[in-house]
């Protein structure tokens, strides 16, 4: 795990809470978190995306198959995106 990068390991830490299930309410928000401190760690942004978008769910529903690149790949393009949005307002 410390060996990935910080969207890989994002990505493996929102699967696994969401697969978890570890709290009676909140857990995607808390997924969302939980994934976000790696990002941030590695100096990008938090992860900033609408769950309920259908691209979203086919990647967690593919990484839930333990196919993880789609979700890993749906985390990156939310960042690009974040970030591109930030630099166009400075």
């Amino acid at each position: 795990f410390a060996g990935m990068n910080a969207v890989e390991q994002a990505a493996l830490v929102h699967l696994r809470l969401l697969d978890m299930q570890p709290f009676a309410a909140a857990n995607l928000a808390t997924a969302i978190l939980a994934a976000s401190f790696y990002t941030e760690r590695a100096g990008l942004p938090p992860l900033l995306f609408d769950p309920y978008e259908a691209r979203y769910t086919a990647a967690l529903e593919s990484a839930f198959r333990l196919l993880t690149q789609h979700l890993v790949d749906y985390f990156a393009v939310s960042l690009t995106q974040t970030i591109s949005n930030l630099r166009s307002q400075i």
